[in-house]
């Protein structure tokens, strides 16, 4: 008989950082989630919270349920840390843990997280070892850094020469920069076939929405390992009873998954009953699950597009009087026909490439682009847009003289908010550009002085197909994908849009780029 396949493995694990005061409150919820559904889980505790509340941690903590292992003892940067430090921390927390908690520990989580881990750093994998450690969490990222992380599979490190020391690598969101209570640079195109979300979960079901899709994406490609990154302080913040993991238990647990803890992997994998490579394998491909990557609504955009052209032509005749003098009653059909025919080809135009945006079938070439050129053409976008009532003034501090972009998204991208500016002002839109650096990124702030976003909104806003209301201009209306596309093209670039704050009138909006060095002269 075939040997029968082993159910893959959610691994539950937690990393325990915020103060007693926030994070107690959190763990209460999560042990009591766990315990209901008999699920094991790994909290990684930044252990200078049992210097300040031992007591009150193990009281919760104290279950066979619960692997308990280290995330240093200050959340440490371990690659940016002296060796010294390194090992003072890791022994300190070890020795804390096994004191106040009863436990020994052999695993550590690494705080942030790197993309490919420790792979490379001997050095720190030696102190690691020395200190105990034989397995870490620290491939927690994509390339340069960027979020979600691959769905990488666990290795041991043999290529380093720690045949016996195995990484257990974070996968998908940190839930914290989901939630976008971090910061996180985001992976564009997305290292996943779904794109990104358009705007942070607001509710425990649409975060569990997310992780389920992840849930989902392991068991149609075969992989062997699922584990999300997850805080008790962000689940606590958006669910006082840590709905959302509630939710994922179940979900993972009723499509066949194991719950697992950090710990059992290890020893599973120490014993020979789980099988991982020696070296880091790189994360299927996305092509490699059939999602679908295709629609005949962009596909055949073009299609439905053109019958639009004549429509519009003979109507534009028709208004002109090319076919003879119109009453008013006539007039007012043959503006009202082309107003509906220019609308159907603007909204057309937004699906298909909020579809292709989803399906990662756009695609960026970034240069260094200069931002004074850049504030010339948002000018010439609002005169066009406007038909010369609108005016835009321009401001661009030392140091943000230049960005790294692609400059047709990024035109794209400012055409939207231009395009929003003018078109709910129920006057001549007053527009500001300003151009700032923050360290490595440039942050391009474009505000009017219209009637703003509702206070309900907020990053809503990039919801698909949310309206903020009826537009008061001549412009096509649209289905509210405008700031959607806007969203996901700023993460094309590396980049984020977010609604910004002002104690001004109307509406701001920040678009948060790489900076750049301008060109200097040969």
């Amino acid at each position: 008989m075939p040997e029968q396949q082993s159910p893959p493995l959610y691994v539950a694990a937690y990393d325990l950082e915020a103060p007693p005061e926030v994070s107690l409150p959190a763990v209460r919820a999560l042990v009591g989630v766990h315990r209901r559904h008999a699920a094991p889980a790994t909290f990684f505790i930044v252990t200078r919270l049992l210097e300040a509340a031992g007591e009150e941690y193990r009281a919760l903590l104290d279950d066979d349920l619960f692997d308990l292992q280290s995330h240093t003892h200050t959340h440490l940067d371990v690659k940016a840390s002296p060796l010294d430090e390194v090992r003072r921390e890791v022994e300190l927390s070890c020795r804390l843990i096994r004191e106040t908690l009863g436990r020994e520990v052999t695993g550590l989580t690494t705080p942030g997280g790197f993309a490919d881990g420790l792979l490379g750093r001997a050095d720190i994998l030696g102190v690691l070892w020395e200190s105990g450690i034989r397995f870490v969490r620290s491939d927690a990222r994509g390339p340069d850094g960027t979020v979600p992380a691959p769905f990488t599979q666990p290795y041991w490190y043999g290529q380093d020469g720690y045949w016996s020391l195995l990484e257990l690598p974070p996968q998908y969101w940190h839930d914290n920069i989901l939630k976008g209570y971090s910061r996180g640079r985001l992976a564009w195109p997305p290292l996943l076939p779904w794109g990104l979300p358009p705007a942070p979960p607001e509710t425990p079901e649409e975060e569990f929405a997310i992780w389920r899709q992840g849930a989902d994406y392991v068991l149609a490609s075969g992989l062997r390992v699922y584990q999300p990154t997850f805080h008790p302080w962000s689940i606590h913040r958006l669910s006082s009873d840590a709905r959302q993991i509630d939710l994922l238990l179940g979900y993972v647990r009723e499509r066949g998954m194991e719950i697992v803890s950090c710990r059992e992997v290890y020893d599973r994998a120490h014993a020979g009953s789980e099988s991982f490579p020696n070296e880091k394998a790189p994360a299927p491909p996305a092509e490699a699950w059939t999602w679908p990557r295709t629609s005949l609504l962009s596909d055949g955009n073009h299609d439905a597009r053109a019958p639009l052209h004549p429509i519009v032509g003979q109507a534009e005749l028709l208004s002109l009087g090319a076919y003879g003098p119109l009453n008013e009653k006539q007039q007012h059909a043959a503006n009202e026909i082309m107003r509906s025919a220019e609308r159907l080809a603007y909204v057309l135009e937004a699906l298909a490439v909020a579809e292709k945006l989803s399906a990662r079938r756009i695609r960026s070439e970034p240069e260094v682009l200069s931002v004074a050129a850049l504030a010339r053409e948002v000018c010439a976008q609002a005169e066009t847009l406007s038909q010369g009532r609108s005016t835009v003034e321009v401001a661009i501090e030392a140091g943000a003289e230049a960005v790294f972009a692609d400059e047709a998204r990024l035109l794209e991208i400012t055409e939207a908010l231009v395009r929003n500016a003018i078109a709910f002002h129920p006057g001549d839109a007053a527009i500001r550009l300003s151009a700032r650096r923050a360290g490595e990124r440039l942050l391009l702030e474009l505000s009017d002085d219209g009637p703003g976003l509702p206070l309900d909104l907020g990053a809503k806003a990039f919801v698909p197909l949310t309206r903020a209301g009826k537009p008061q201009s001549s412009l096509p209306e649209g289905i509210g994908l405008g700031l959607t596309i806007a969203c996901g093209l700023a993460r094309l670039l590396g980049g984020e849009l977010r609604v910004g704050c002002s104690d001004a009138p109307g509406a701001t909006f920040v678009l948060d780029l790489i900076a750049a060095e301008p060109p200097t002269d040969p």
